[in-house]
């Protein structure tokens, strides 16, 4: 049996370090070395990092802290802003939806269109591999020492693209600038004044009603390859093949030749060398794994000696699948050493290729389906009409039916029936949050001992072999982890609820009507759903108070357990906003709930999620975070905006601002990684652009600021005793309730059908006419 060997020192030099530190150590020790150039006199005495550079003055940590914001100034420093580099910039342009608000028309002849790559020739192998699971592997020993990273693309971005601060566009994604939101109407046109205008790909994402184009095609490369390489002939417009991986020649019994042949052609038996592999698999099980642990560590590891990796014995679909799901938290320098100028482009490749091997069905085992179809569910494309990440839990949801998953506890190999456990709870996972992310129906109905009560509930005897066997975690932290995700089953019991109360009708009509018929029933089972969920968070609190920064758990623990309780608090900012939601369209249901306590919950709620990503923002771990993230800020970062604005000119505004702040720095570091962050920034621009629309909103947020009444008077916050309202977005609830309504509503259904509502899609109550 042959495998992917290493033979270069600088790897075993890599893997002795790796051996010696664990990743924890590793970052805390570039946490600890990151030092701001200028700090306050606050931040100075606390030993702790200032932003006072990026933001001015107040720095955070003083806004928060209450305190004055003083510099302690140096000589001979001087921080001048200078133009980046042109020629090291490409602007990234991807397309966006065609009912976003319209760019200004001034940027049409500003667009850079992105460079194809020089065509290159496959990379050779040879050799022979046996698969266990049918599947052969043909290839020699491979060294798995890289070439050397081609150079950026330095093309010209057109003249008019003249240098700004807020427009610059990161190389590796599209970017957007929120620093400016501080004024009414600044907040209801940002995205149009600061997203680059679009350029649709030729053979990408061509047309909403295309999916297989956005899920079968990646965008062009933009590395040049080394020099001398000539392009690869593949079947119908094959991608180009990377010459830093690592060519292996497979054999898949009952494959068409020419299916093979168009599989080689398009990339997919091609590895990345094994000492990037490693990486790779390192980064996976640092932080996917966690998050989903549905692949058994200690067997995979068993497969490497060193930097050698047998492949034959492993399931070749879930290997590209794990390649997949850690593209997200490789470094950008791993990816660019074979080839990729962002992570967003190497993971639309490996995704696609996945997928090939998957649709051609090389894989035998149910189980290793099921799990490939799980980190599948990961890829969130911008045109998602078609739902593909439902569609891959659906698909995981099947195999692990067939091998018997949901019965786990019926399996006599115990190892086996473990791993079949966590598989099912994997797809419970995926679908519950799914359902709240995207306002989607559920899609597995759990029996009645899975849905409440811990005799399913994963614990540390289900990791039993795996404990202390780990390369990348330390036993305590493995426990650790085992914490949170035995918290998680439990929240998934509660989120079964609330996902069908709230989503069983995705069309707002069809819910309305089915709580047309029982209208008290409903809100009992919503109160009920609350209680459970305020439960949960009792006992979850207590394992995991607030902070969860690094000083506390290493950071995979802080990122999953903070997304836990994000998580709950979206599920509890839904259940009120239905509750209000009933008691506007249906008067009869004032009496049956107090507004009062829905909208205190609704506060509470917002604000959870709020301080829970500032905590990761002010941590620098926002890059580690899931998808799944963009759905849950969403609806705070257009809260937040509404803050600012009603804060304007006040003592408050400057604490609103960083707030706002704290989400758009969020969203920013997910459209490094994630292609569905821009739909989501679609999203929020259309919401505003609606909401900037509504006259007596706009004239509303005005009165806020002015200190009037709605008659003109002086508000109730002015004057000798008066009781001091709060001015965000809180007072839309009793103010406005249809228009809140409206704009949450906006989102659940451009979240849930990938387009943005018509106004019949609401209730007569909550059209136009009537808002």
């Amino acid at each position: 049996m042959t495998a992917i060997a290493a033979n270069d020192p600088d790897a075993q030099a890599i893997r002795a370090e790796d051996t010696i530190l664990s990743p924890d150590a590793n970052v805390r020790g570039k946490l600890k070395q990151r030092r701001s150039r200028k700090a306050c006199g606050h931040c100075h005495t606390r030993k702790i990092r200032c932003n006072v550079l990026e933001h001015g003055t107040p720095c955070s940590n003083c806004v928060d802290a209450g305190t004055t914001c003083i510099i302690r100034r140096r000589k001979n420093q001087r921080r001048e802003s200078t133009p980046p580099d042109q020629n090291g910039h490409h602007a990234v342009l991807d397309q966006s939806h065609s009912w976003r608000v319209p760019a200004p028309s001034g940027w049409a002849d500003n667009t850079a269109q992105r460079p194809s790559l020089p065509p290159k020739k496959p990379s050779r192998g040879s050799g022979q591999y046996a698969a266990s699971n049918g599947t052969t592997l043909d290839n020699g020993s491979l060294s798995s020492a890289s070439p050397s990273p081609g150079q950026l693309w330095t093309g010209d971005t057109g003249a008019g693209l003249a240098w700004d601060q807020n427009a610059v566009v990161d190389a590796s994604s599209a970017s957007c600038d929120f620093s400016h939101l501080t004024d009414l109407d600044d907040i209801f046109t940002f995205t149009g004044n600061t997203f680059l205008p679009s350029v649709p790909q030729p053979h990408e994402y061509a047309a909403w009603h295309q999916p297989f184009g956005q899920q079968s095609l990646s965008p062009p490369p933009v590395l040049p390859g080394p020099p001398g390489l000539d392009g690869v002939n593949g079947v119908g417009g094959a991608g180009p093949r990377r010459s830093s991986f690592v060519r292996t020649s497979v054999h898949i019994p009952g494959l068409n030749p020419r299916d093979h042949e168009y599989l080689r052609g398009e990339g997919c038996f091609d590895l990345p060398p094994a000492t990037v592999l490693r990486q790779m698999m390192h980064m996976y099980f640092r932080m996917n794994h966690p998050n989903l642990p549905i692949v058994a560590e200690d067997q995979f590891w068993s497969l490497w000696s060193g930097d050698e990796f047998r492949v034959g014995e492993y399931s070749y679909l879930l290997l590209r699948a794990m390649i997949f799901a850690a593209t997200s938290y490789t470094e950008p320098e791993v990816l660019s050493s074979i080839g990729f100028v962002s992570k967003r482009e190497a993971r639309n490749t490996h995704h696609r290729q996945a997928k090939l091997l998957f649709d051609f069905g090389i894989e035998r085992d149910p189980v290793c389906s099921a799990q490939a179809c799980l980190l599948l569910s990961y890829n969130a494309p911008n045109y998602n009409i078609m739902r593909l990440n439902t569609y891959w839990v659906t698909n995981a949801m099947r195999f692990a039916k067939i091998a018997r998953a949901d019965f786990y506890h019926k399996i006599r190999d115990p190892v086996r029936a473990k791993l079949l456990k966590r598989l099912w709870w994997g797809v419970i996972f995926r679908d519950r949050i799914l359902s709240m992310g995207l306002r989607r129906s559920i899609q597995i109905e759990l029996e009645p001992s899975w849905a409440e009560g811990d005799k399913h509930v994963i614990t540390a005897e289900d990791f039993q072999d795996e404990l202390g066997q780990s390369p990348v975690h330390d036993t305590e932290t493995q426990l650790r982890i085992v914490e949170v995700v035995g918290a998680t089953c439990r929240l998934m019991q509660c989120l079964s609820n609330a996902g069908r109360i709230l989503y069983r009708y995705e069309h707002l009509d069809d819910r309305l009507e089915n709580v047309r018929m029982s209208i008290p029933e409903t809100v009992q089972d919503i109160k009920r759903c609350l209680e459970s969920l305020r439960h949960w968070h009792d006992h979850a609190i207590r394992l995991f108070p607030f902070p969860i920064s690094l000083d506390d758990a290493p950071e995979t623990i802080c990122v999953y357990a903070n997304m836990m309780f994000s998580y709950h608090a979206a599920a509890v900012f839904g259940l009120n906003t239905y509750l209000i939601l009933i008691r506007e369209v249906f008067p009869q249901a004032k009496a049956l709930f107090c507004l009062e306590e829905a909208h205190e919950a609704l506060q509470v709620a917002n604000n959870d999620v709020s301080r829970r990503t500032q905590e990761l923002v002010q941590v620098r771990l926002v890059k580690f975070l899931p998808i799944s993230a963009s759905a849950v800020l969403a609806l705070p970062l257009i809260l937040q905006a509404i803050n600012v604005s009603a804060a304007r000119g006040s003592g408050i505004e400057a604490v609103e601002v960083r707030r706002l702040d704290v989400f758009t720095r969020t969203l920013k570091s997910q459209q490094q990684s994630f292609d569905g962050s821009d739909f989501c920034a679609d999203v929020l621009a259309n919401i505003v652009a609606y909401a900037q629309d509504d006259s007596k909103f706009v004239s509303s947020m005005t009165t806020w600021r002015d200190g009037k009444d709605a008659n003109g008077g002086a508000a109730a916050n002015s004057g000798n005793g008066g009781h001091k309202v709060k001015l965000d977005w809180g007072n839309l609830v009793y103010k406005r309730p249809r228009l809140f309504l409206r704009l949450v509503l906006y989102l659940d259904h451009a979240f849930s059908t990938g387009g943005p509502p018509r106004d019949d899609d609401f209730p007569a109550e909550l059209q136009k006419s009537a808002v």
